[in-house]
């Protein structure tokens, strides 16, 4: 694995919560040079990465196959002054140019096996020499999954709600949380189910199938999913430990991240032969 540069991240306005989707943003600026040029495929609305790296500088655009989503960042970005042709729904392998870090943020779960392996070869055409990619997904055996059977499963998220515990934990947090516990605006609008379970292990294999070298790799935190949401998220502590226990123990995170380069025999065209 190659050591890679990492910088500061900025400082982006958005609330942390249990999931870390903060820390998940400021790892993935860390990895990005201020003059590369971004692209972030599956970006949804573009709320959570693709308008804050915007925001920040840098010269980003998204894609999404979800229309809706992309019409409702496109009005947010419109909103801030940004042009709405950064966030568009297109075919990724269609847009010109190259691109020095391209984004897979909570994407590949959703991709059955051949749609991935033509999502890396697309990735591979349009990443310049030396580019950038930057992967997130869920720990597909975390801790995240064990608390959403409880919490769906066997409804214990009902059973709070008939027990009036979300009402009290809601009104109590409103009182004493010091952070924000909630966003502004949904990360995107479609519900396609994940068809996916990754591990470390099989993520950095696939990865590095197609052609890519590893370069750097972190957790996001250790503890997510809506009962830990519902008693955390808000509170300044327990959200650093979150994140912390994350870094701790990356291989046992509820979502993974890698960064990965071309490797030396590879090229910015296509597949290897």
């Amino acid at each position: 694995m190659r050591t890679v540069a990492m910088t500061p991240p900025p400082e982006f306005g958005l609330p942390e919560n249990i999931y870390g989707h903060v820390k998940r943003l400021e790892w993935i600026a860390c990895h990005l040079d201020h003059d590369d040029r971004v692209l972030e495929i599956g970006c949804g609305t573009g709320y959570m990465i693709t308008l804050p790296l915007v925001r920040a500088g840098w010269d980003a655009m998204g894609v999404d196959t979800d229309a809706a989503s992309i019409e409702y960042g496109r009005g947010l970005l419109a909103a801030e002054g940004f042009d709405a042709e950064r966030l568009r729904t297109v075919d990724a392998a269609t847009l010109p140019g190259k691109f020095d870090a391209i984004i897979l943020s909570e994407v590949l779960e959703h991709i059955p096996d051949a749609g991935i392996d033509a999502l890396l070869a697309t990735v591979r055409q349009l990443l310049a020499p030396g580019g950038k990619l930057l992967v997130t997904v869920p720990n597909g055996y975390g801790w995240y999954e064990f608390e959403a059977f409880l919490w769906n499963r066997m409804r214990l998220g009902r059973l709070l709600e008939i027990l009036r515990i979300q009402r009290l934990a809601f009104a109590l947090k409103a009182r004493t949380a010091s952070l924000p516990f909630s966003y502004d605006h949904p990360s995107s609008l479609d519900s396609s189910p994940h068809v996916q379970r990754f591990t470390w292990g099989s993520l950095a294999r696939r990865i590095q199938a197609a052609g890519f070298e590893l370069a750097d790799r972190d957790g996001t935190v250790l503890f997510a999913g809506p009962a830990s949401n519902l008693f955390f998220t808000g509170f300044a502590w327990p959200t650093a430990l979150n994140r912390a226990l994350g870094t701790w123990m990356p291989a046992l995170a509820s979502s993974f991240m890698l960064a990965a380069t071309l490797d030396d025999e590879g090229d910015s065209g296509g597949d290897r032969a």
